[in-house]
């Protein structure tokens, strides 16, 4: 693929990503700020329980293929069926694997009735084994619009029937239901989009050589799976299921915007690199301009949590959950720093060197193993907090030195990405904290008015970096966006002539 063509469709691809996780974004504050009003943090604790022995029985049966025929360089069709054919055979298996064993997760997290909840979404497995494995072909060739379509598909219906459900019956079933609702909507969604058909057919020979990079995946994903859901077997297993449901509260608003800035650019920078890879001064040149579009956006969004969490917290969660402040603000530190590493792992992956972002993931494991339980007994959540902000900083150095390496680039070019906006972050909460005290002092309106002269301000301060030719992050986001809306104008001119 030549590089103006790929970027052509990663242009064209970036819009629709941003589209999509936009909505999701959207969706999920509606849906959590309607849920947190109608179901109590055990609840919530009690689905988070579920869902970690879920996904401790998925991630051992993880194969790793669907990332290695996206890295692969040759065609793939002939792989599909191999693929489909493990996916529904683990399907399978996973099911019967969490069935037998939901009563002794349940003893080992010391709640009765959490076994029922395992056995149902454990159909779950079954539903995403049989999806289509022609819908790789979306990733593999940029198509970011039929990946959007999916997705929305899948979390629209599960948002619908979690409020729907709890609206009529508010219990952790609205919760369960809507994780089944959600994989069934994908699955057929995933037949409809793309044309592929697969058959039940396994190569060994194609299967093996999906296995040696998908290994790598594969143990990245064990160790990172337990790095997010160490939390759940802590806390849970320690303090139980309600400062369960606080804590994981607070950990998805935290990661709420380090996660939907990453999902922007995850699906475009991992096939992206995986083209460039021969092309070093291209892949370079791409990893600098998305560190510098995430760090742009990402580090006064972080900044401004973390200065108005009281206030987040009370308007968006109700009075109920204002416990959770200081843990909130620890966690958005950790999203920050995350979210950074995070950059490396597509790198890595697409670059075909995936053995440095497990090794950056494990030393963060074994970080984590080591400061949960003493920082948890001495601490509760906060402690736990603090324990993977901490494990976070220890990866830091490995990402550093990686993306050197990859990239050939110095210390220098690396530190320029992240001065200005630290700088602009810097000066706008400046700016801020001294107009402050002429707010109204009610609440929301207070929020309302911060956040718009935040925006303004910080947006004023880049427009002055970009005249002045020190950045361009403006020009490549408008780069993203615009092919979407040129789409859109076309499409309304045809409606318009018919």
């Amino acid at each position: 693929m030549e590089v103006e063509d790929l970027k052509g469709r990663l242009l064209s691809g970036g819009g629709w990503v941003f589209a999509n996780k936009l909505l999701s974004g959207v969706l999920f504050i509606a849906r959590t700020a309607i849920l947190a009003r109608l179901l109590s943090p055990s609840e919530f604790g009690t689905i988070g329980l579920a869902l970690t022995a879920i996904g401790t029985i998925s991630i051992f049966t993880n194969s790793g293929f669907h990332q290695a025929i996206v890295q692969k360089k040759e065609d793939v069709e002939k792989d599909l069926d191999t693929a489909w054919t493990v996916s529904v055979f683990r399907g399978i298996f996973s099911f019967i694997a969490v069935f037998l064993l939901a009563p002794y997760l349940a003893i080992f997290f010391k709640h009765d009735g959490l076994s029922t909840i395992i056995r149902f979404i454990g159909l779950d497995f079954i539903l995403k084994g049989l999806t289509n494995p022609g819908t790789v072909y979306f990733e593999r060739e940029l198509k970011f619009k039929k990946i959007l379509i999916l997705e929305a598909c899948e979390y629209g219906c599960a948002c619908i029937v979690a409020v729907g459900w709890a609206l009529i019956s508010p219990s952790v079933w609205a919760l369960s239901a809507s994780v089944i609702a959600g994989s069934l909507a994908f699955v057929i969604c995933s037949f409809l989009i793309h044309p592929y058909r697969p058959r039940l057919n396994f190569d060994f020979d194609r299967a093996r050589k999906l296995f040696r990079f998908g290994r790598w995946v594969f143990f990245g994903n064990v160790i990172f799976y337990f790095i997010f859901q160490l939390d759940s077997i802590v806390i849970g297993r320690v303090l139980g299921s309600k400062a369960l449901g606080f804590y994981q509260m607070s950990s998805r608003l935290a990661n709420l915007p380090a996660t939907h800035i990453t999902q922007m650019t995850s699906p475009i920078a991992f096939p992206m690199y995986a083209r460039l890879q021969d092309k070093p001064a291209h892949l370079k040149k791409a990893f600098l301009e998305l560190l510098e579009i995430l760090l742009f956006v990402l580090l006064p969004v972080s900044t401004f949590l973390f200065l108005y969490a009281h206030e987040i917290i009370d308007i968006f969660l109700g009075s109920g959950w204002s416990s959770i402040d200081t843990i909130f603000k620890i966690l958005v530190i950790a999203a920050l720093i995350r979210a950074v590493a995070g950059t490396g792992g597509s790198l890595f992956a697409g670059f075909g060197v995936p053995r440095l972002d497990f090794s950056m993931n494990f030393l963060r494991f074994i970080a984590m193993v080591v400061l949960a339980y003493p920082f948890t007994y001495k601490w509760g959540t906060e402690g736990f907090a603090l324990c993977v902000l901490v494990s976070l900083v220890t990866t830091l150095p490995l990402w550093w030195k990686g993306v050197k390496k990859v990239l050939m680039i110095t210390n220098r070019e690396l530190v320029r990405n992240f001065f200005y906006p630290a700088v602009i972050t810097i000066g706008t909460v400046v700016f801020l904290e001294g107009i402050k005290r002429f707010l109204p002092d009610n609440l929301g309106m207070n929020l309302l008015l911060s956040i718009s002269i935040y925006c303004l301000t910080y947006s004023f301060a880049i427009i002055i970096l970009e005249l002045i030719g020190v950045t361009t992050v403006f020009g490549i986001i408008y780069n993203f966006i615009s092919p979407q809306v040129m789409e859109l104008r076309k499409n309304i001119k045809k409606m318009d002539g018919s």
